[in-house]
């Protein structure tokens, strides 16, 4: 790229930076418009203006929380990986990965492209970036659980004749013990998981083909994704210092959002009890 043009490419890439943040607000705000038509505007902006700054900010420290939480399990996690990143760049693009997730809403997909192609744009390659999925999901849900758990010891001891709560948690701990047994199985099944890897990417590619007539499916890159990815868990599991950290930074991710629903009850006048929000807010993120 020669002086000339590197200027110009910076300001197209600037201007598509903005007009693509411009939609993400614009989408957003007939999202918000849609839910305050829902609900009420006048009970909506009455609760809203009525609201004590002191839990606002504490909800706002407590998002903050997570999306600190979230960058620094990723750094940790791909420095296993053999990957150094720099935070506030990981921290930024955790954000965006956010943004996208909170403004299209289809199961964390939108989020997960900014993520990749982040980290692919530093140099990870793809059965790295599956292995750290893999991992973080494994950290998260378990960190969910721990936080299940005492929600129901909580809501028990305050409330023994509450049953809900157990049950609750019972299905949902059978739920992630069979997910988990299932996952424990299929890595030490790897022509299973070559053939599963191979299945997939043809039938995606299959179905991108007739959008826009470009086949992507390639056959080494999947056996090389699927090498990559036993590799990457190899070497975490030969790095078991990161490994604690990285599940001591998930478990401060997944506590923030329980604190920040607390507090933003609280906000409008409306006091939960902890247990219950514990309950609440890990049911929600591991249904």
């Amino acid at each position: 790229m020669t002086e000339e043009t590197r200027p110009h490419s910076l300001a197209q890439h600037r201007l598509f930076d903005r007009r693509l943040f411009l939609a993400f607000i614009l989408v957003s705000a007939v999202l918000i418009f849609l839910l305050v038509r829902l609900a009420g505007a006048e009970r909506t902006l009455a609760r809203i203006q009525n609201a004590q700054p002191i839990f606002v900010a504490a909800v706002i420290v407590g998002h903050m929380l997570r999306h600190f939480a979230t960058a620094a399990s990723t750094m940790v996690l791909s420095e296993m990986f053999g990957l150094q990143l720099k935070y506030l760049p990981l921290f930024q693009a955790n954000l965006a990965s956010q943004a996208a997730n909170r403004t299209f809403s289809v199961g964390g997909a939108t989020g997960l492209v900014v993520r990749y192609a982040y980290l692919h744009g530093h140099g990870m390659h793809t059965g790295s970036f599956a292995a750290l999925e893999v991992l973080e999901d494994l950290l998260s849900s378990t960190a969910a659980m721990l936080l299940l758990m005492s929600g129901v010891v909580i809501v028990l001891v305050t409330n023994p004749t509450l049953g809900v709560a157990s049950v609750l948690s019972g299905g949902l701990f059978i739920g992630a013990l069979a997910l988990a047994v299932i996952g424990f199985y299929l890595y030490h099944r790897r022509d299973l998981v070559e053939r599963l890897a191979h299945s997939v990417s043809r039938r995606t590619s299959a179905v991108v083909t007739r959008i826009i007539g470009r086949t992507l499916y390639d056959r080494d890159k999947v056996e090389r994704a699927v090498d990559d990815f036993y590799d990457s868990v190899a070497h975490a599991r030969r790095d078991p210092r990161r490994f604690v950290l990285a599940c001591v930074f998930n478990l401060l991710r997944m506590s923030s959002d329980p604190i920040a629903l607390y507090f933003a009850f609280l906000a409008i006048g409306v006091s939960l009890p902890a247990g219950f929000v514990m309950i609440l807010t890990t049911t929600s993120t591991t249904a």
